[in-house]
């Protein structure tokens, strides 16, 4: 819609406002994904739309699942999820090298 028509729409599905709660953007008993839309809809500019979504949800499948990645998240730092989740978060256990 938002290419096609010119519209501005952030679309969010449930591993999306996952991730946003984890990263503190949106309350963490928010559930109703129409008024989370609308409020990233007007915190987010309608140029800014698209890359925003392309980036969050390549976060929630590839480091926000549901068993989280921390170790290896860009955005551990900023985190509120990451900042409690402890050290054992990196990721899967990485073969010893020889």
């Amino acid at each position: 819609m938002q290419r096609s028509l010119g519209g501005h729409s952030v679309p969010v599905d449930a591993p999306v406002l996952r991730t946003l709660k984890r990263l503190g953007l949106v309350d963490e008993d928010a559930a109703d994904l129409a008024a989370v839309q609308a409020s990233l809809e007007h915190q987010i500019p309608k140029q800014k739309a698209h890359q925003f979504v392309d980036l969050i949800t390549a976060l929630a499948h590839d480091r926000c699942g549901d068993e989280p990645r921390c170790g290896g998240c860009p955005l551990k730092g900023d985190c509120v999820h990451g900042a409690i989740r402890p050290a054992v978060s990196a990721g899967r256990a990485r073969p010893k090298q020889r």
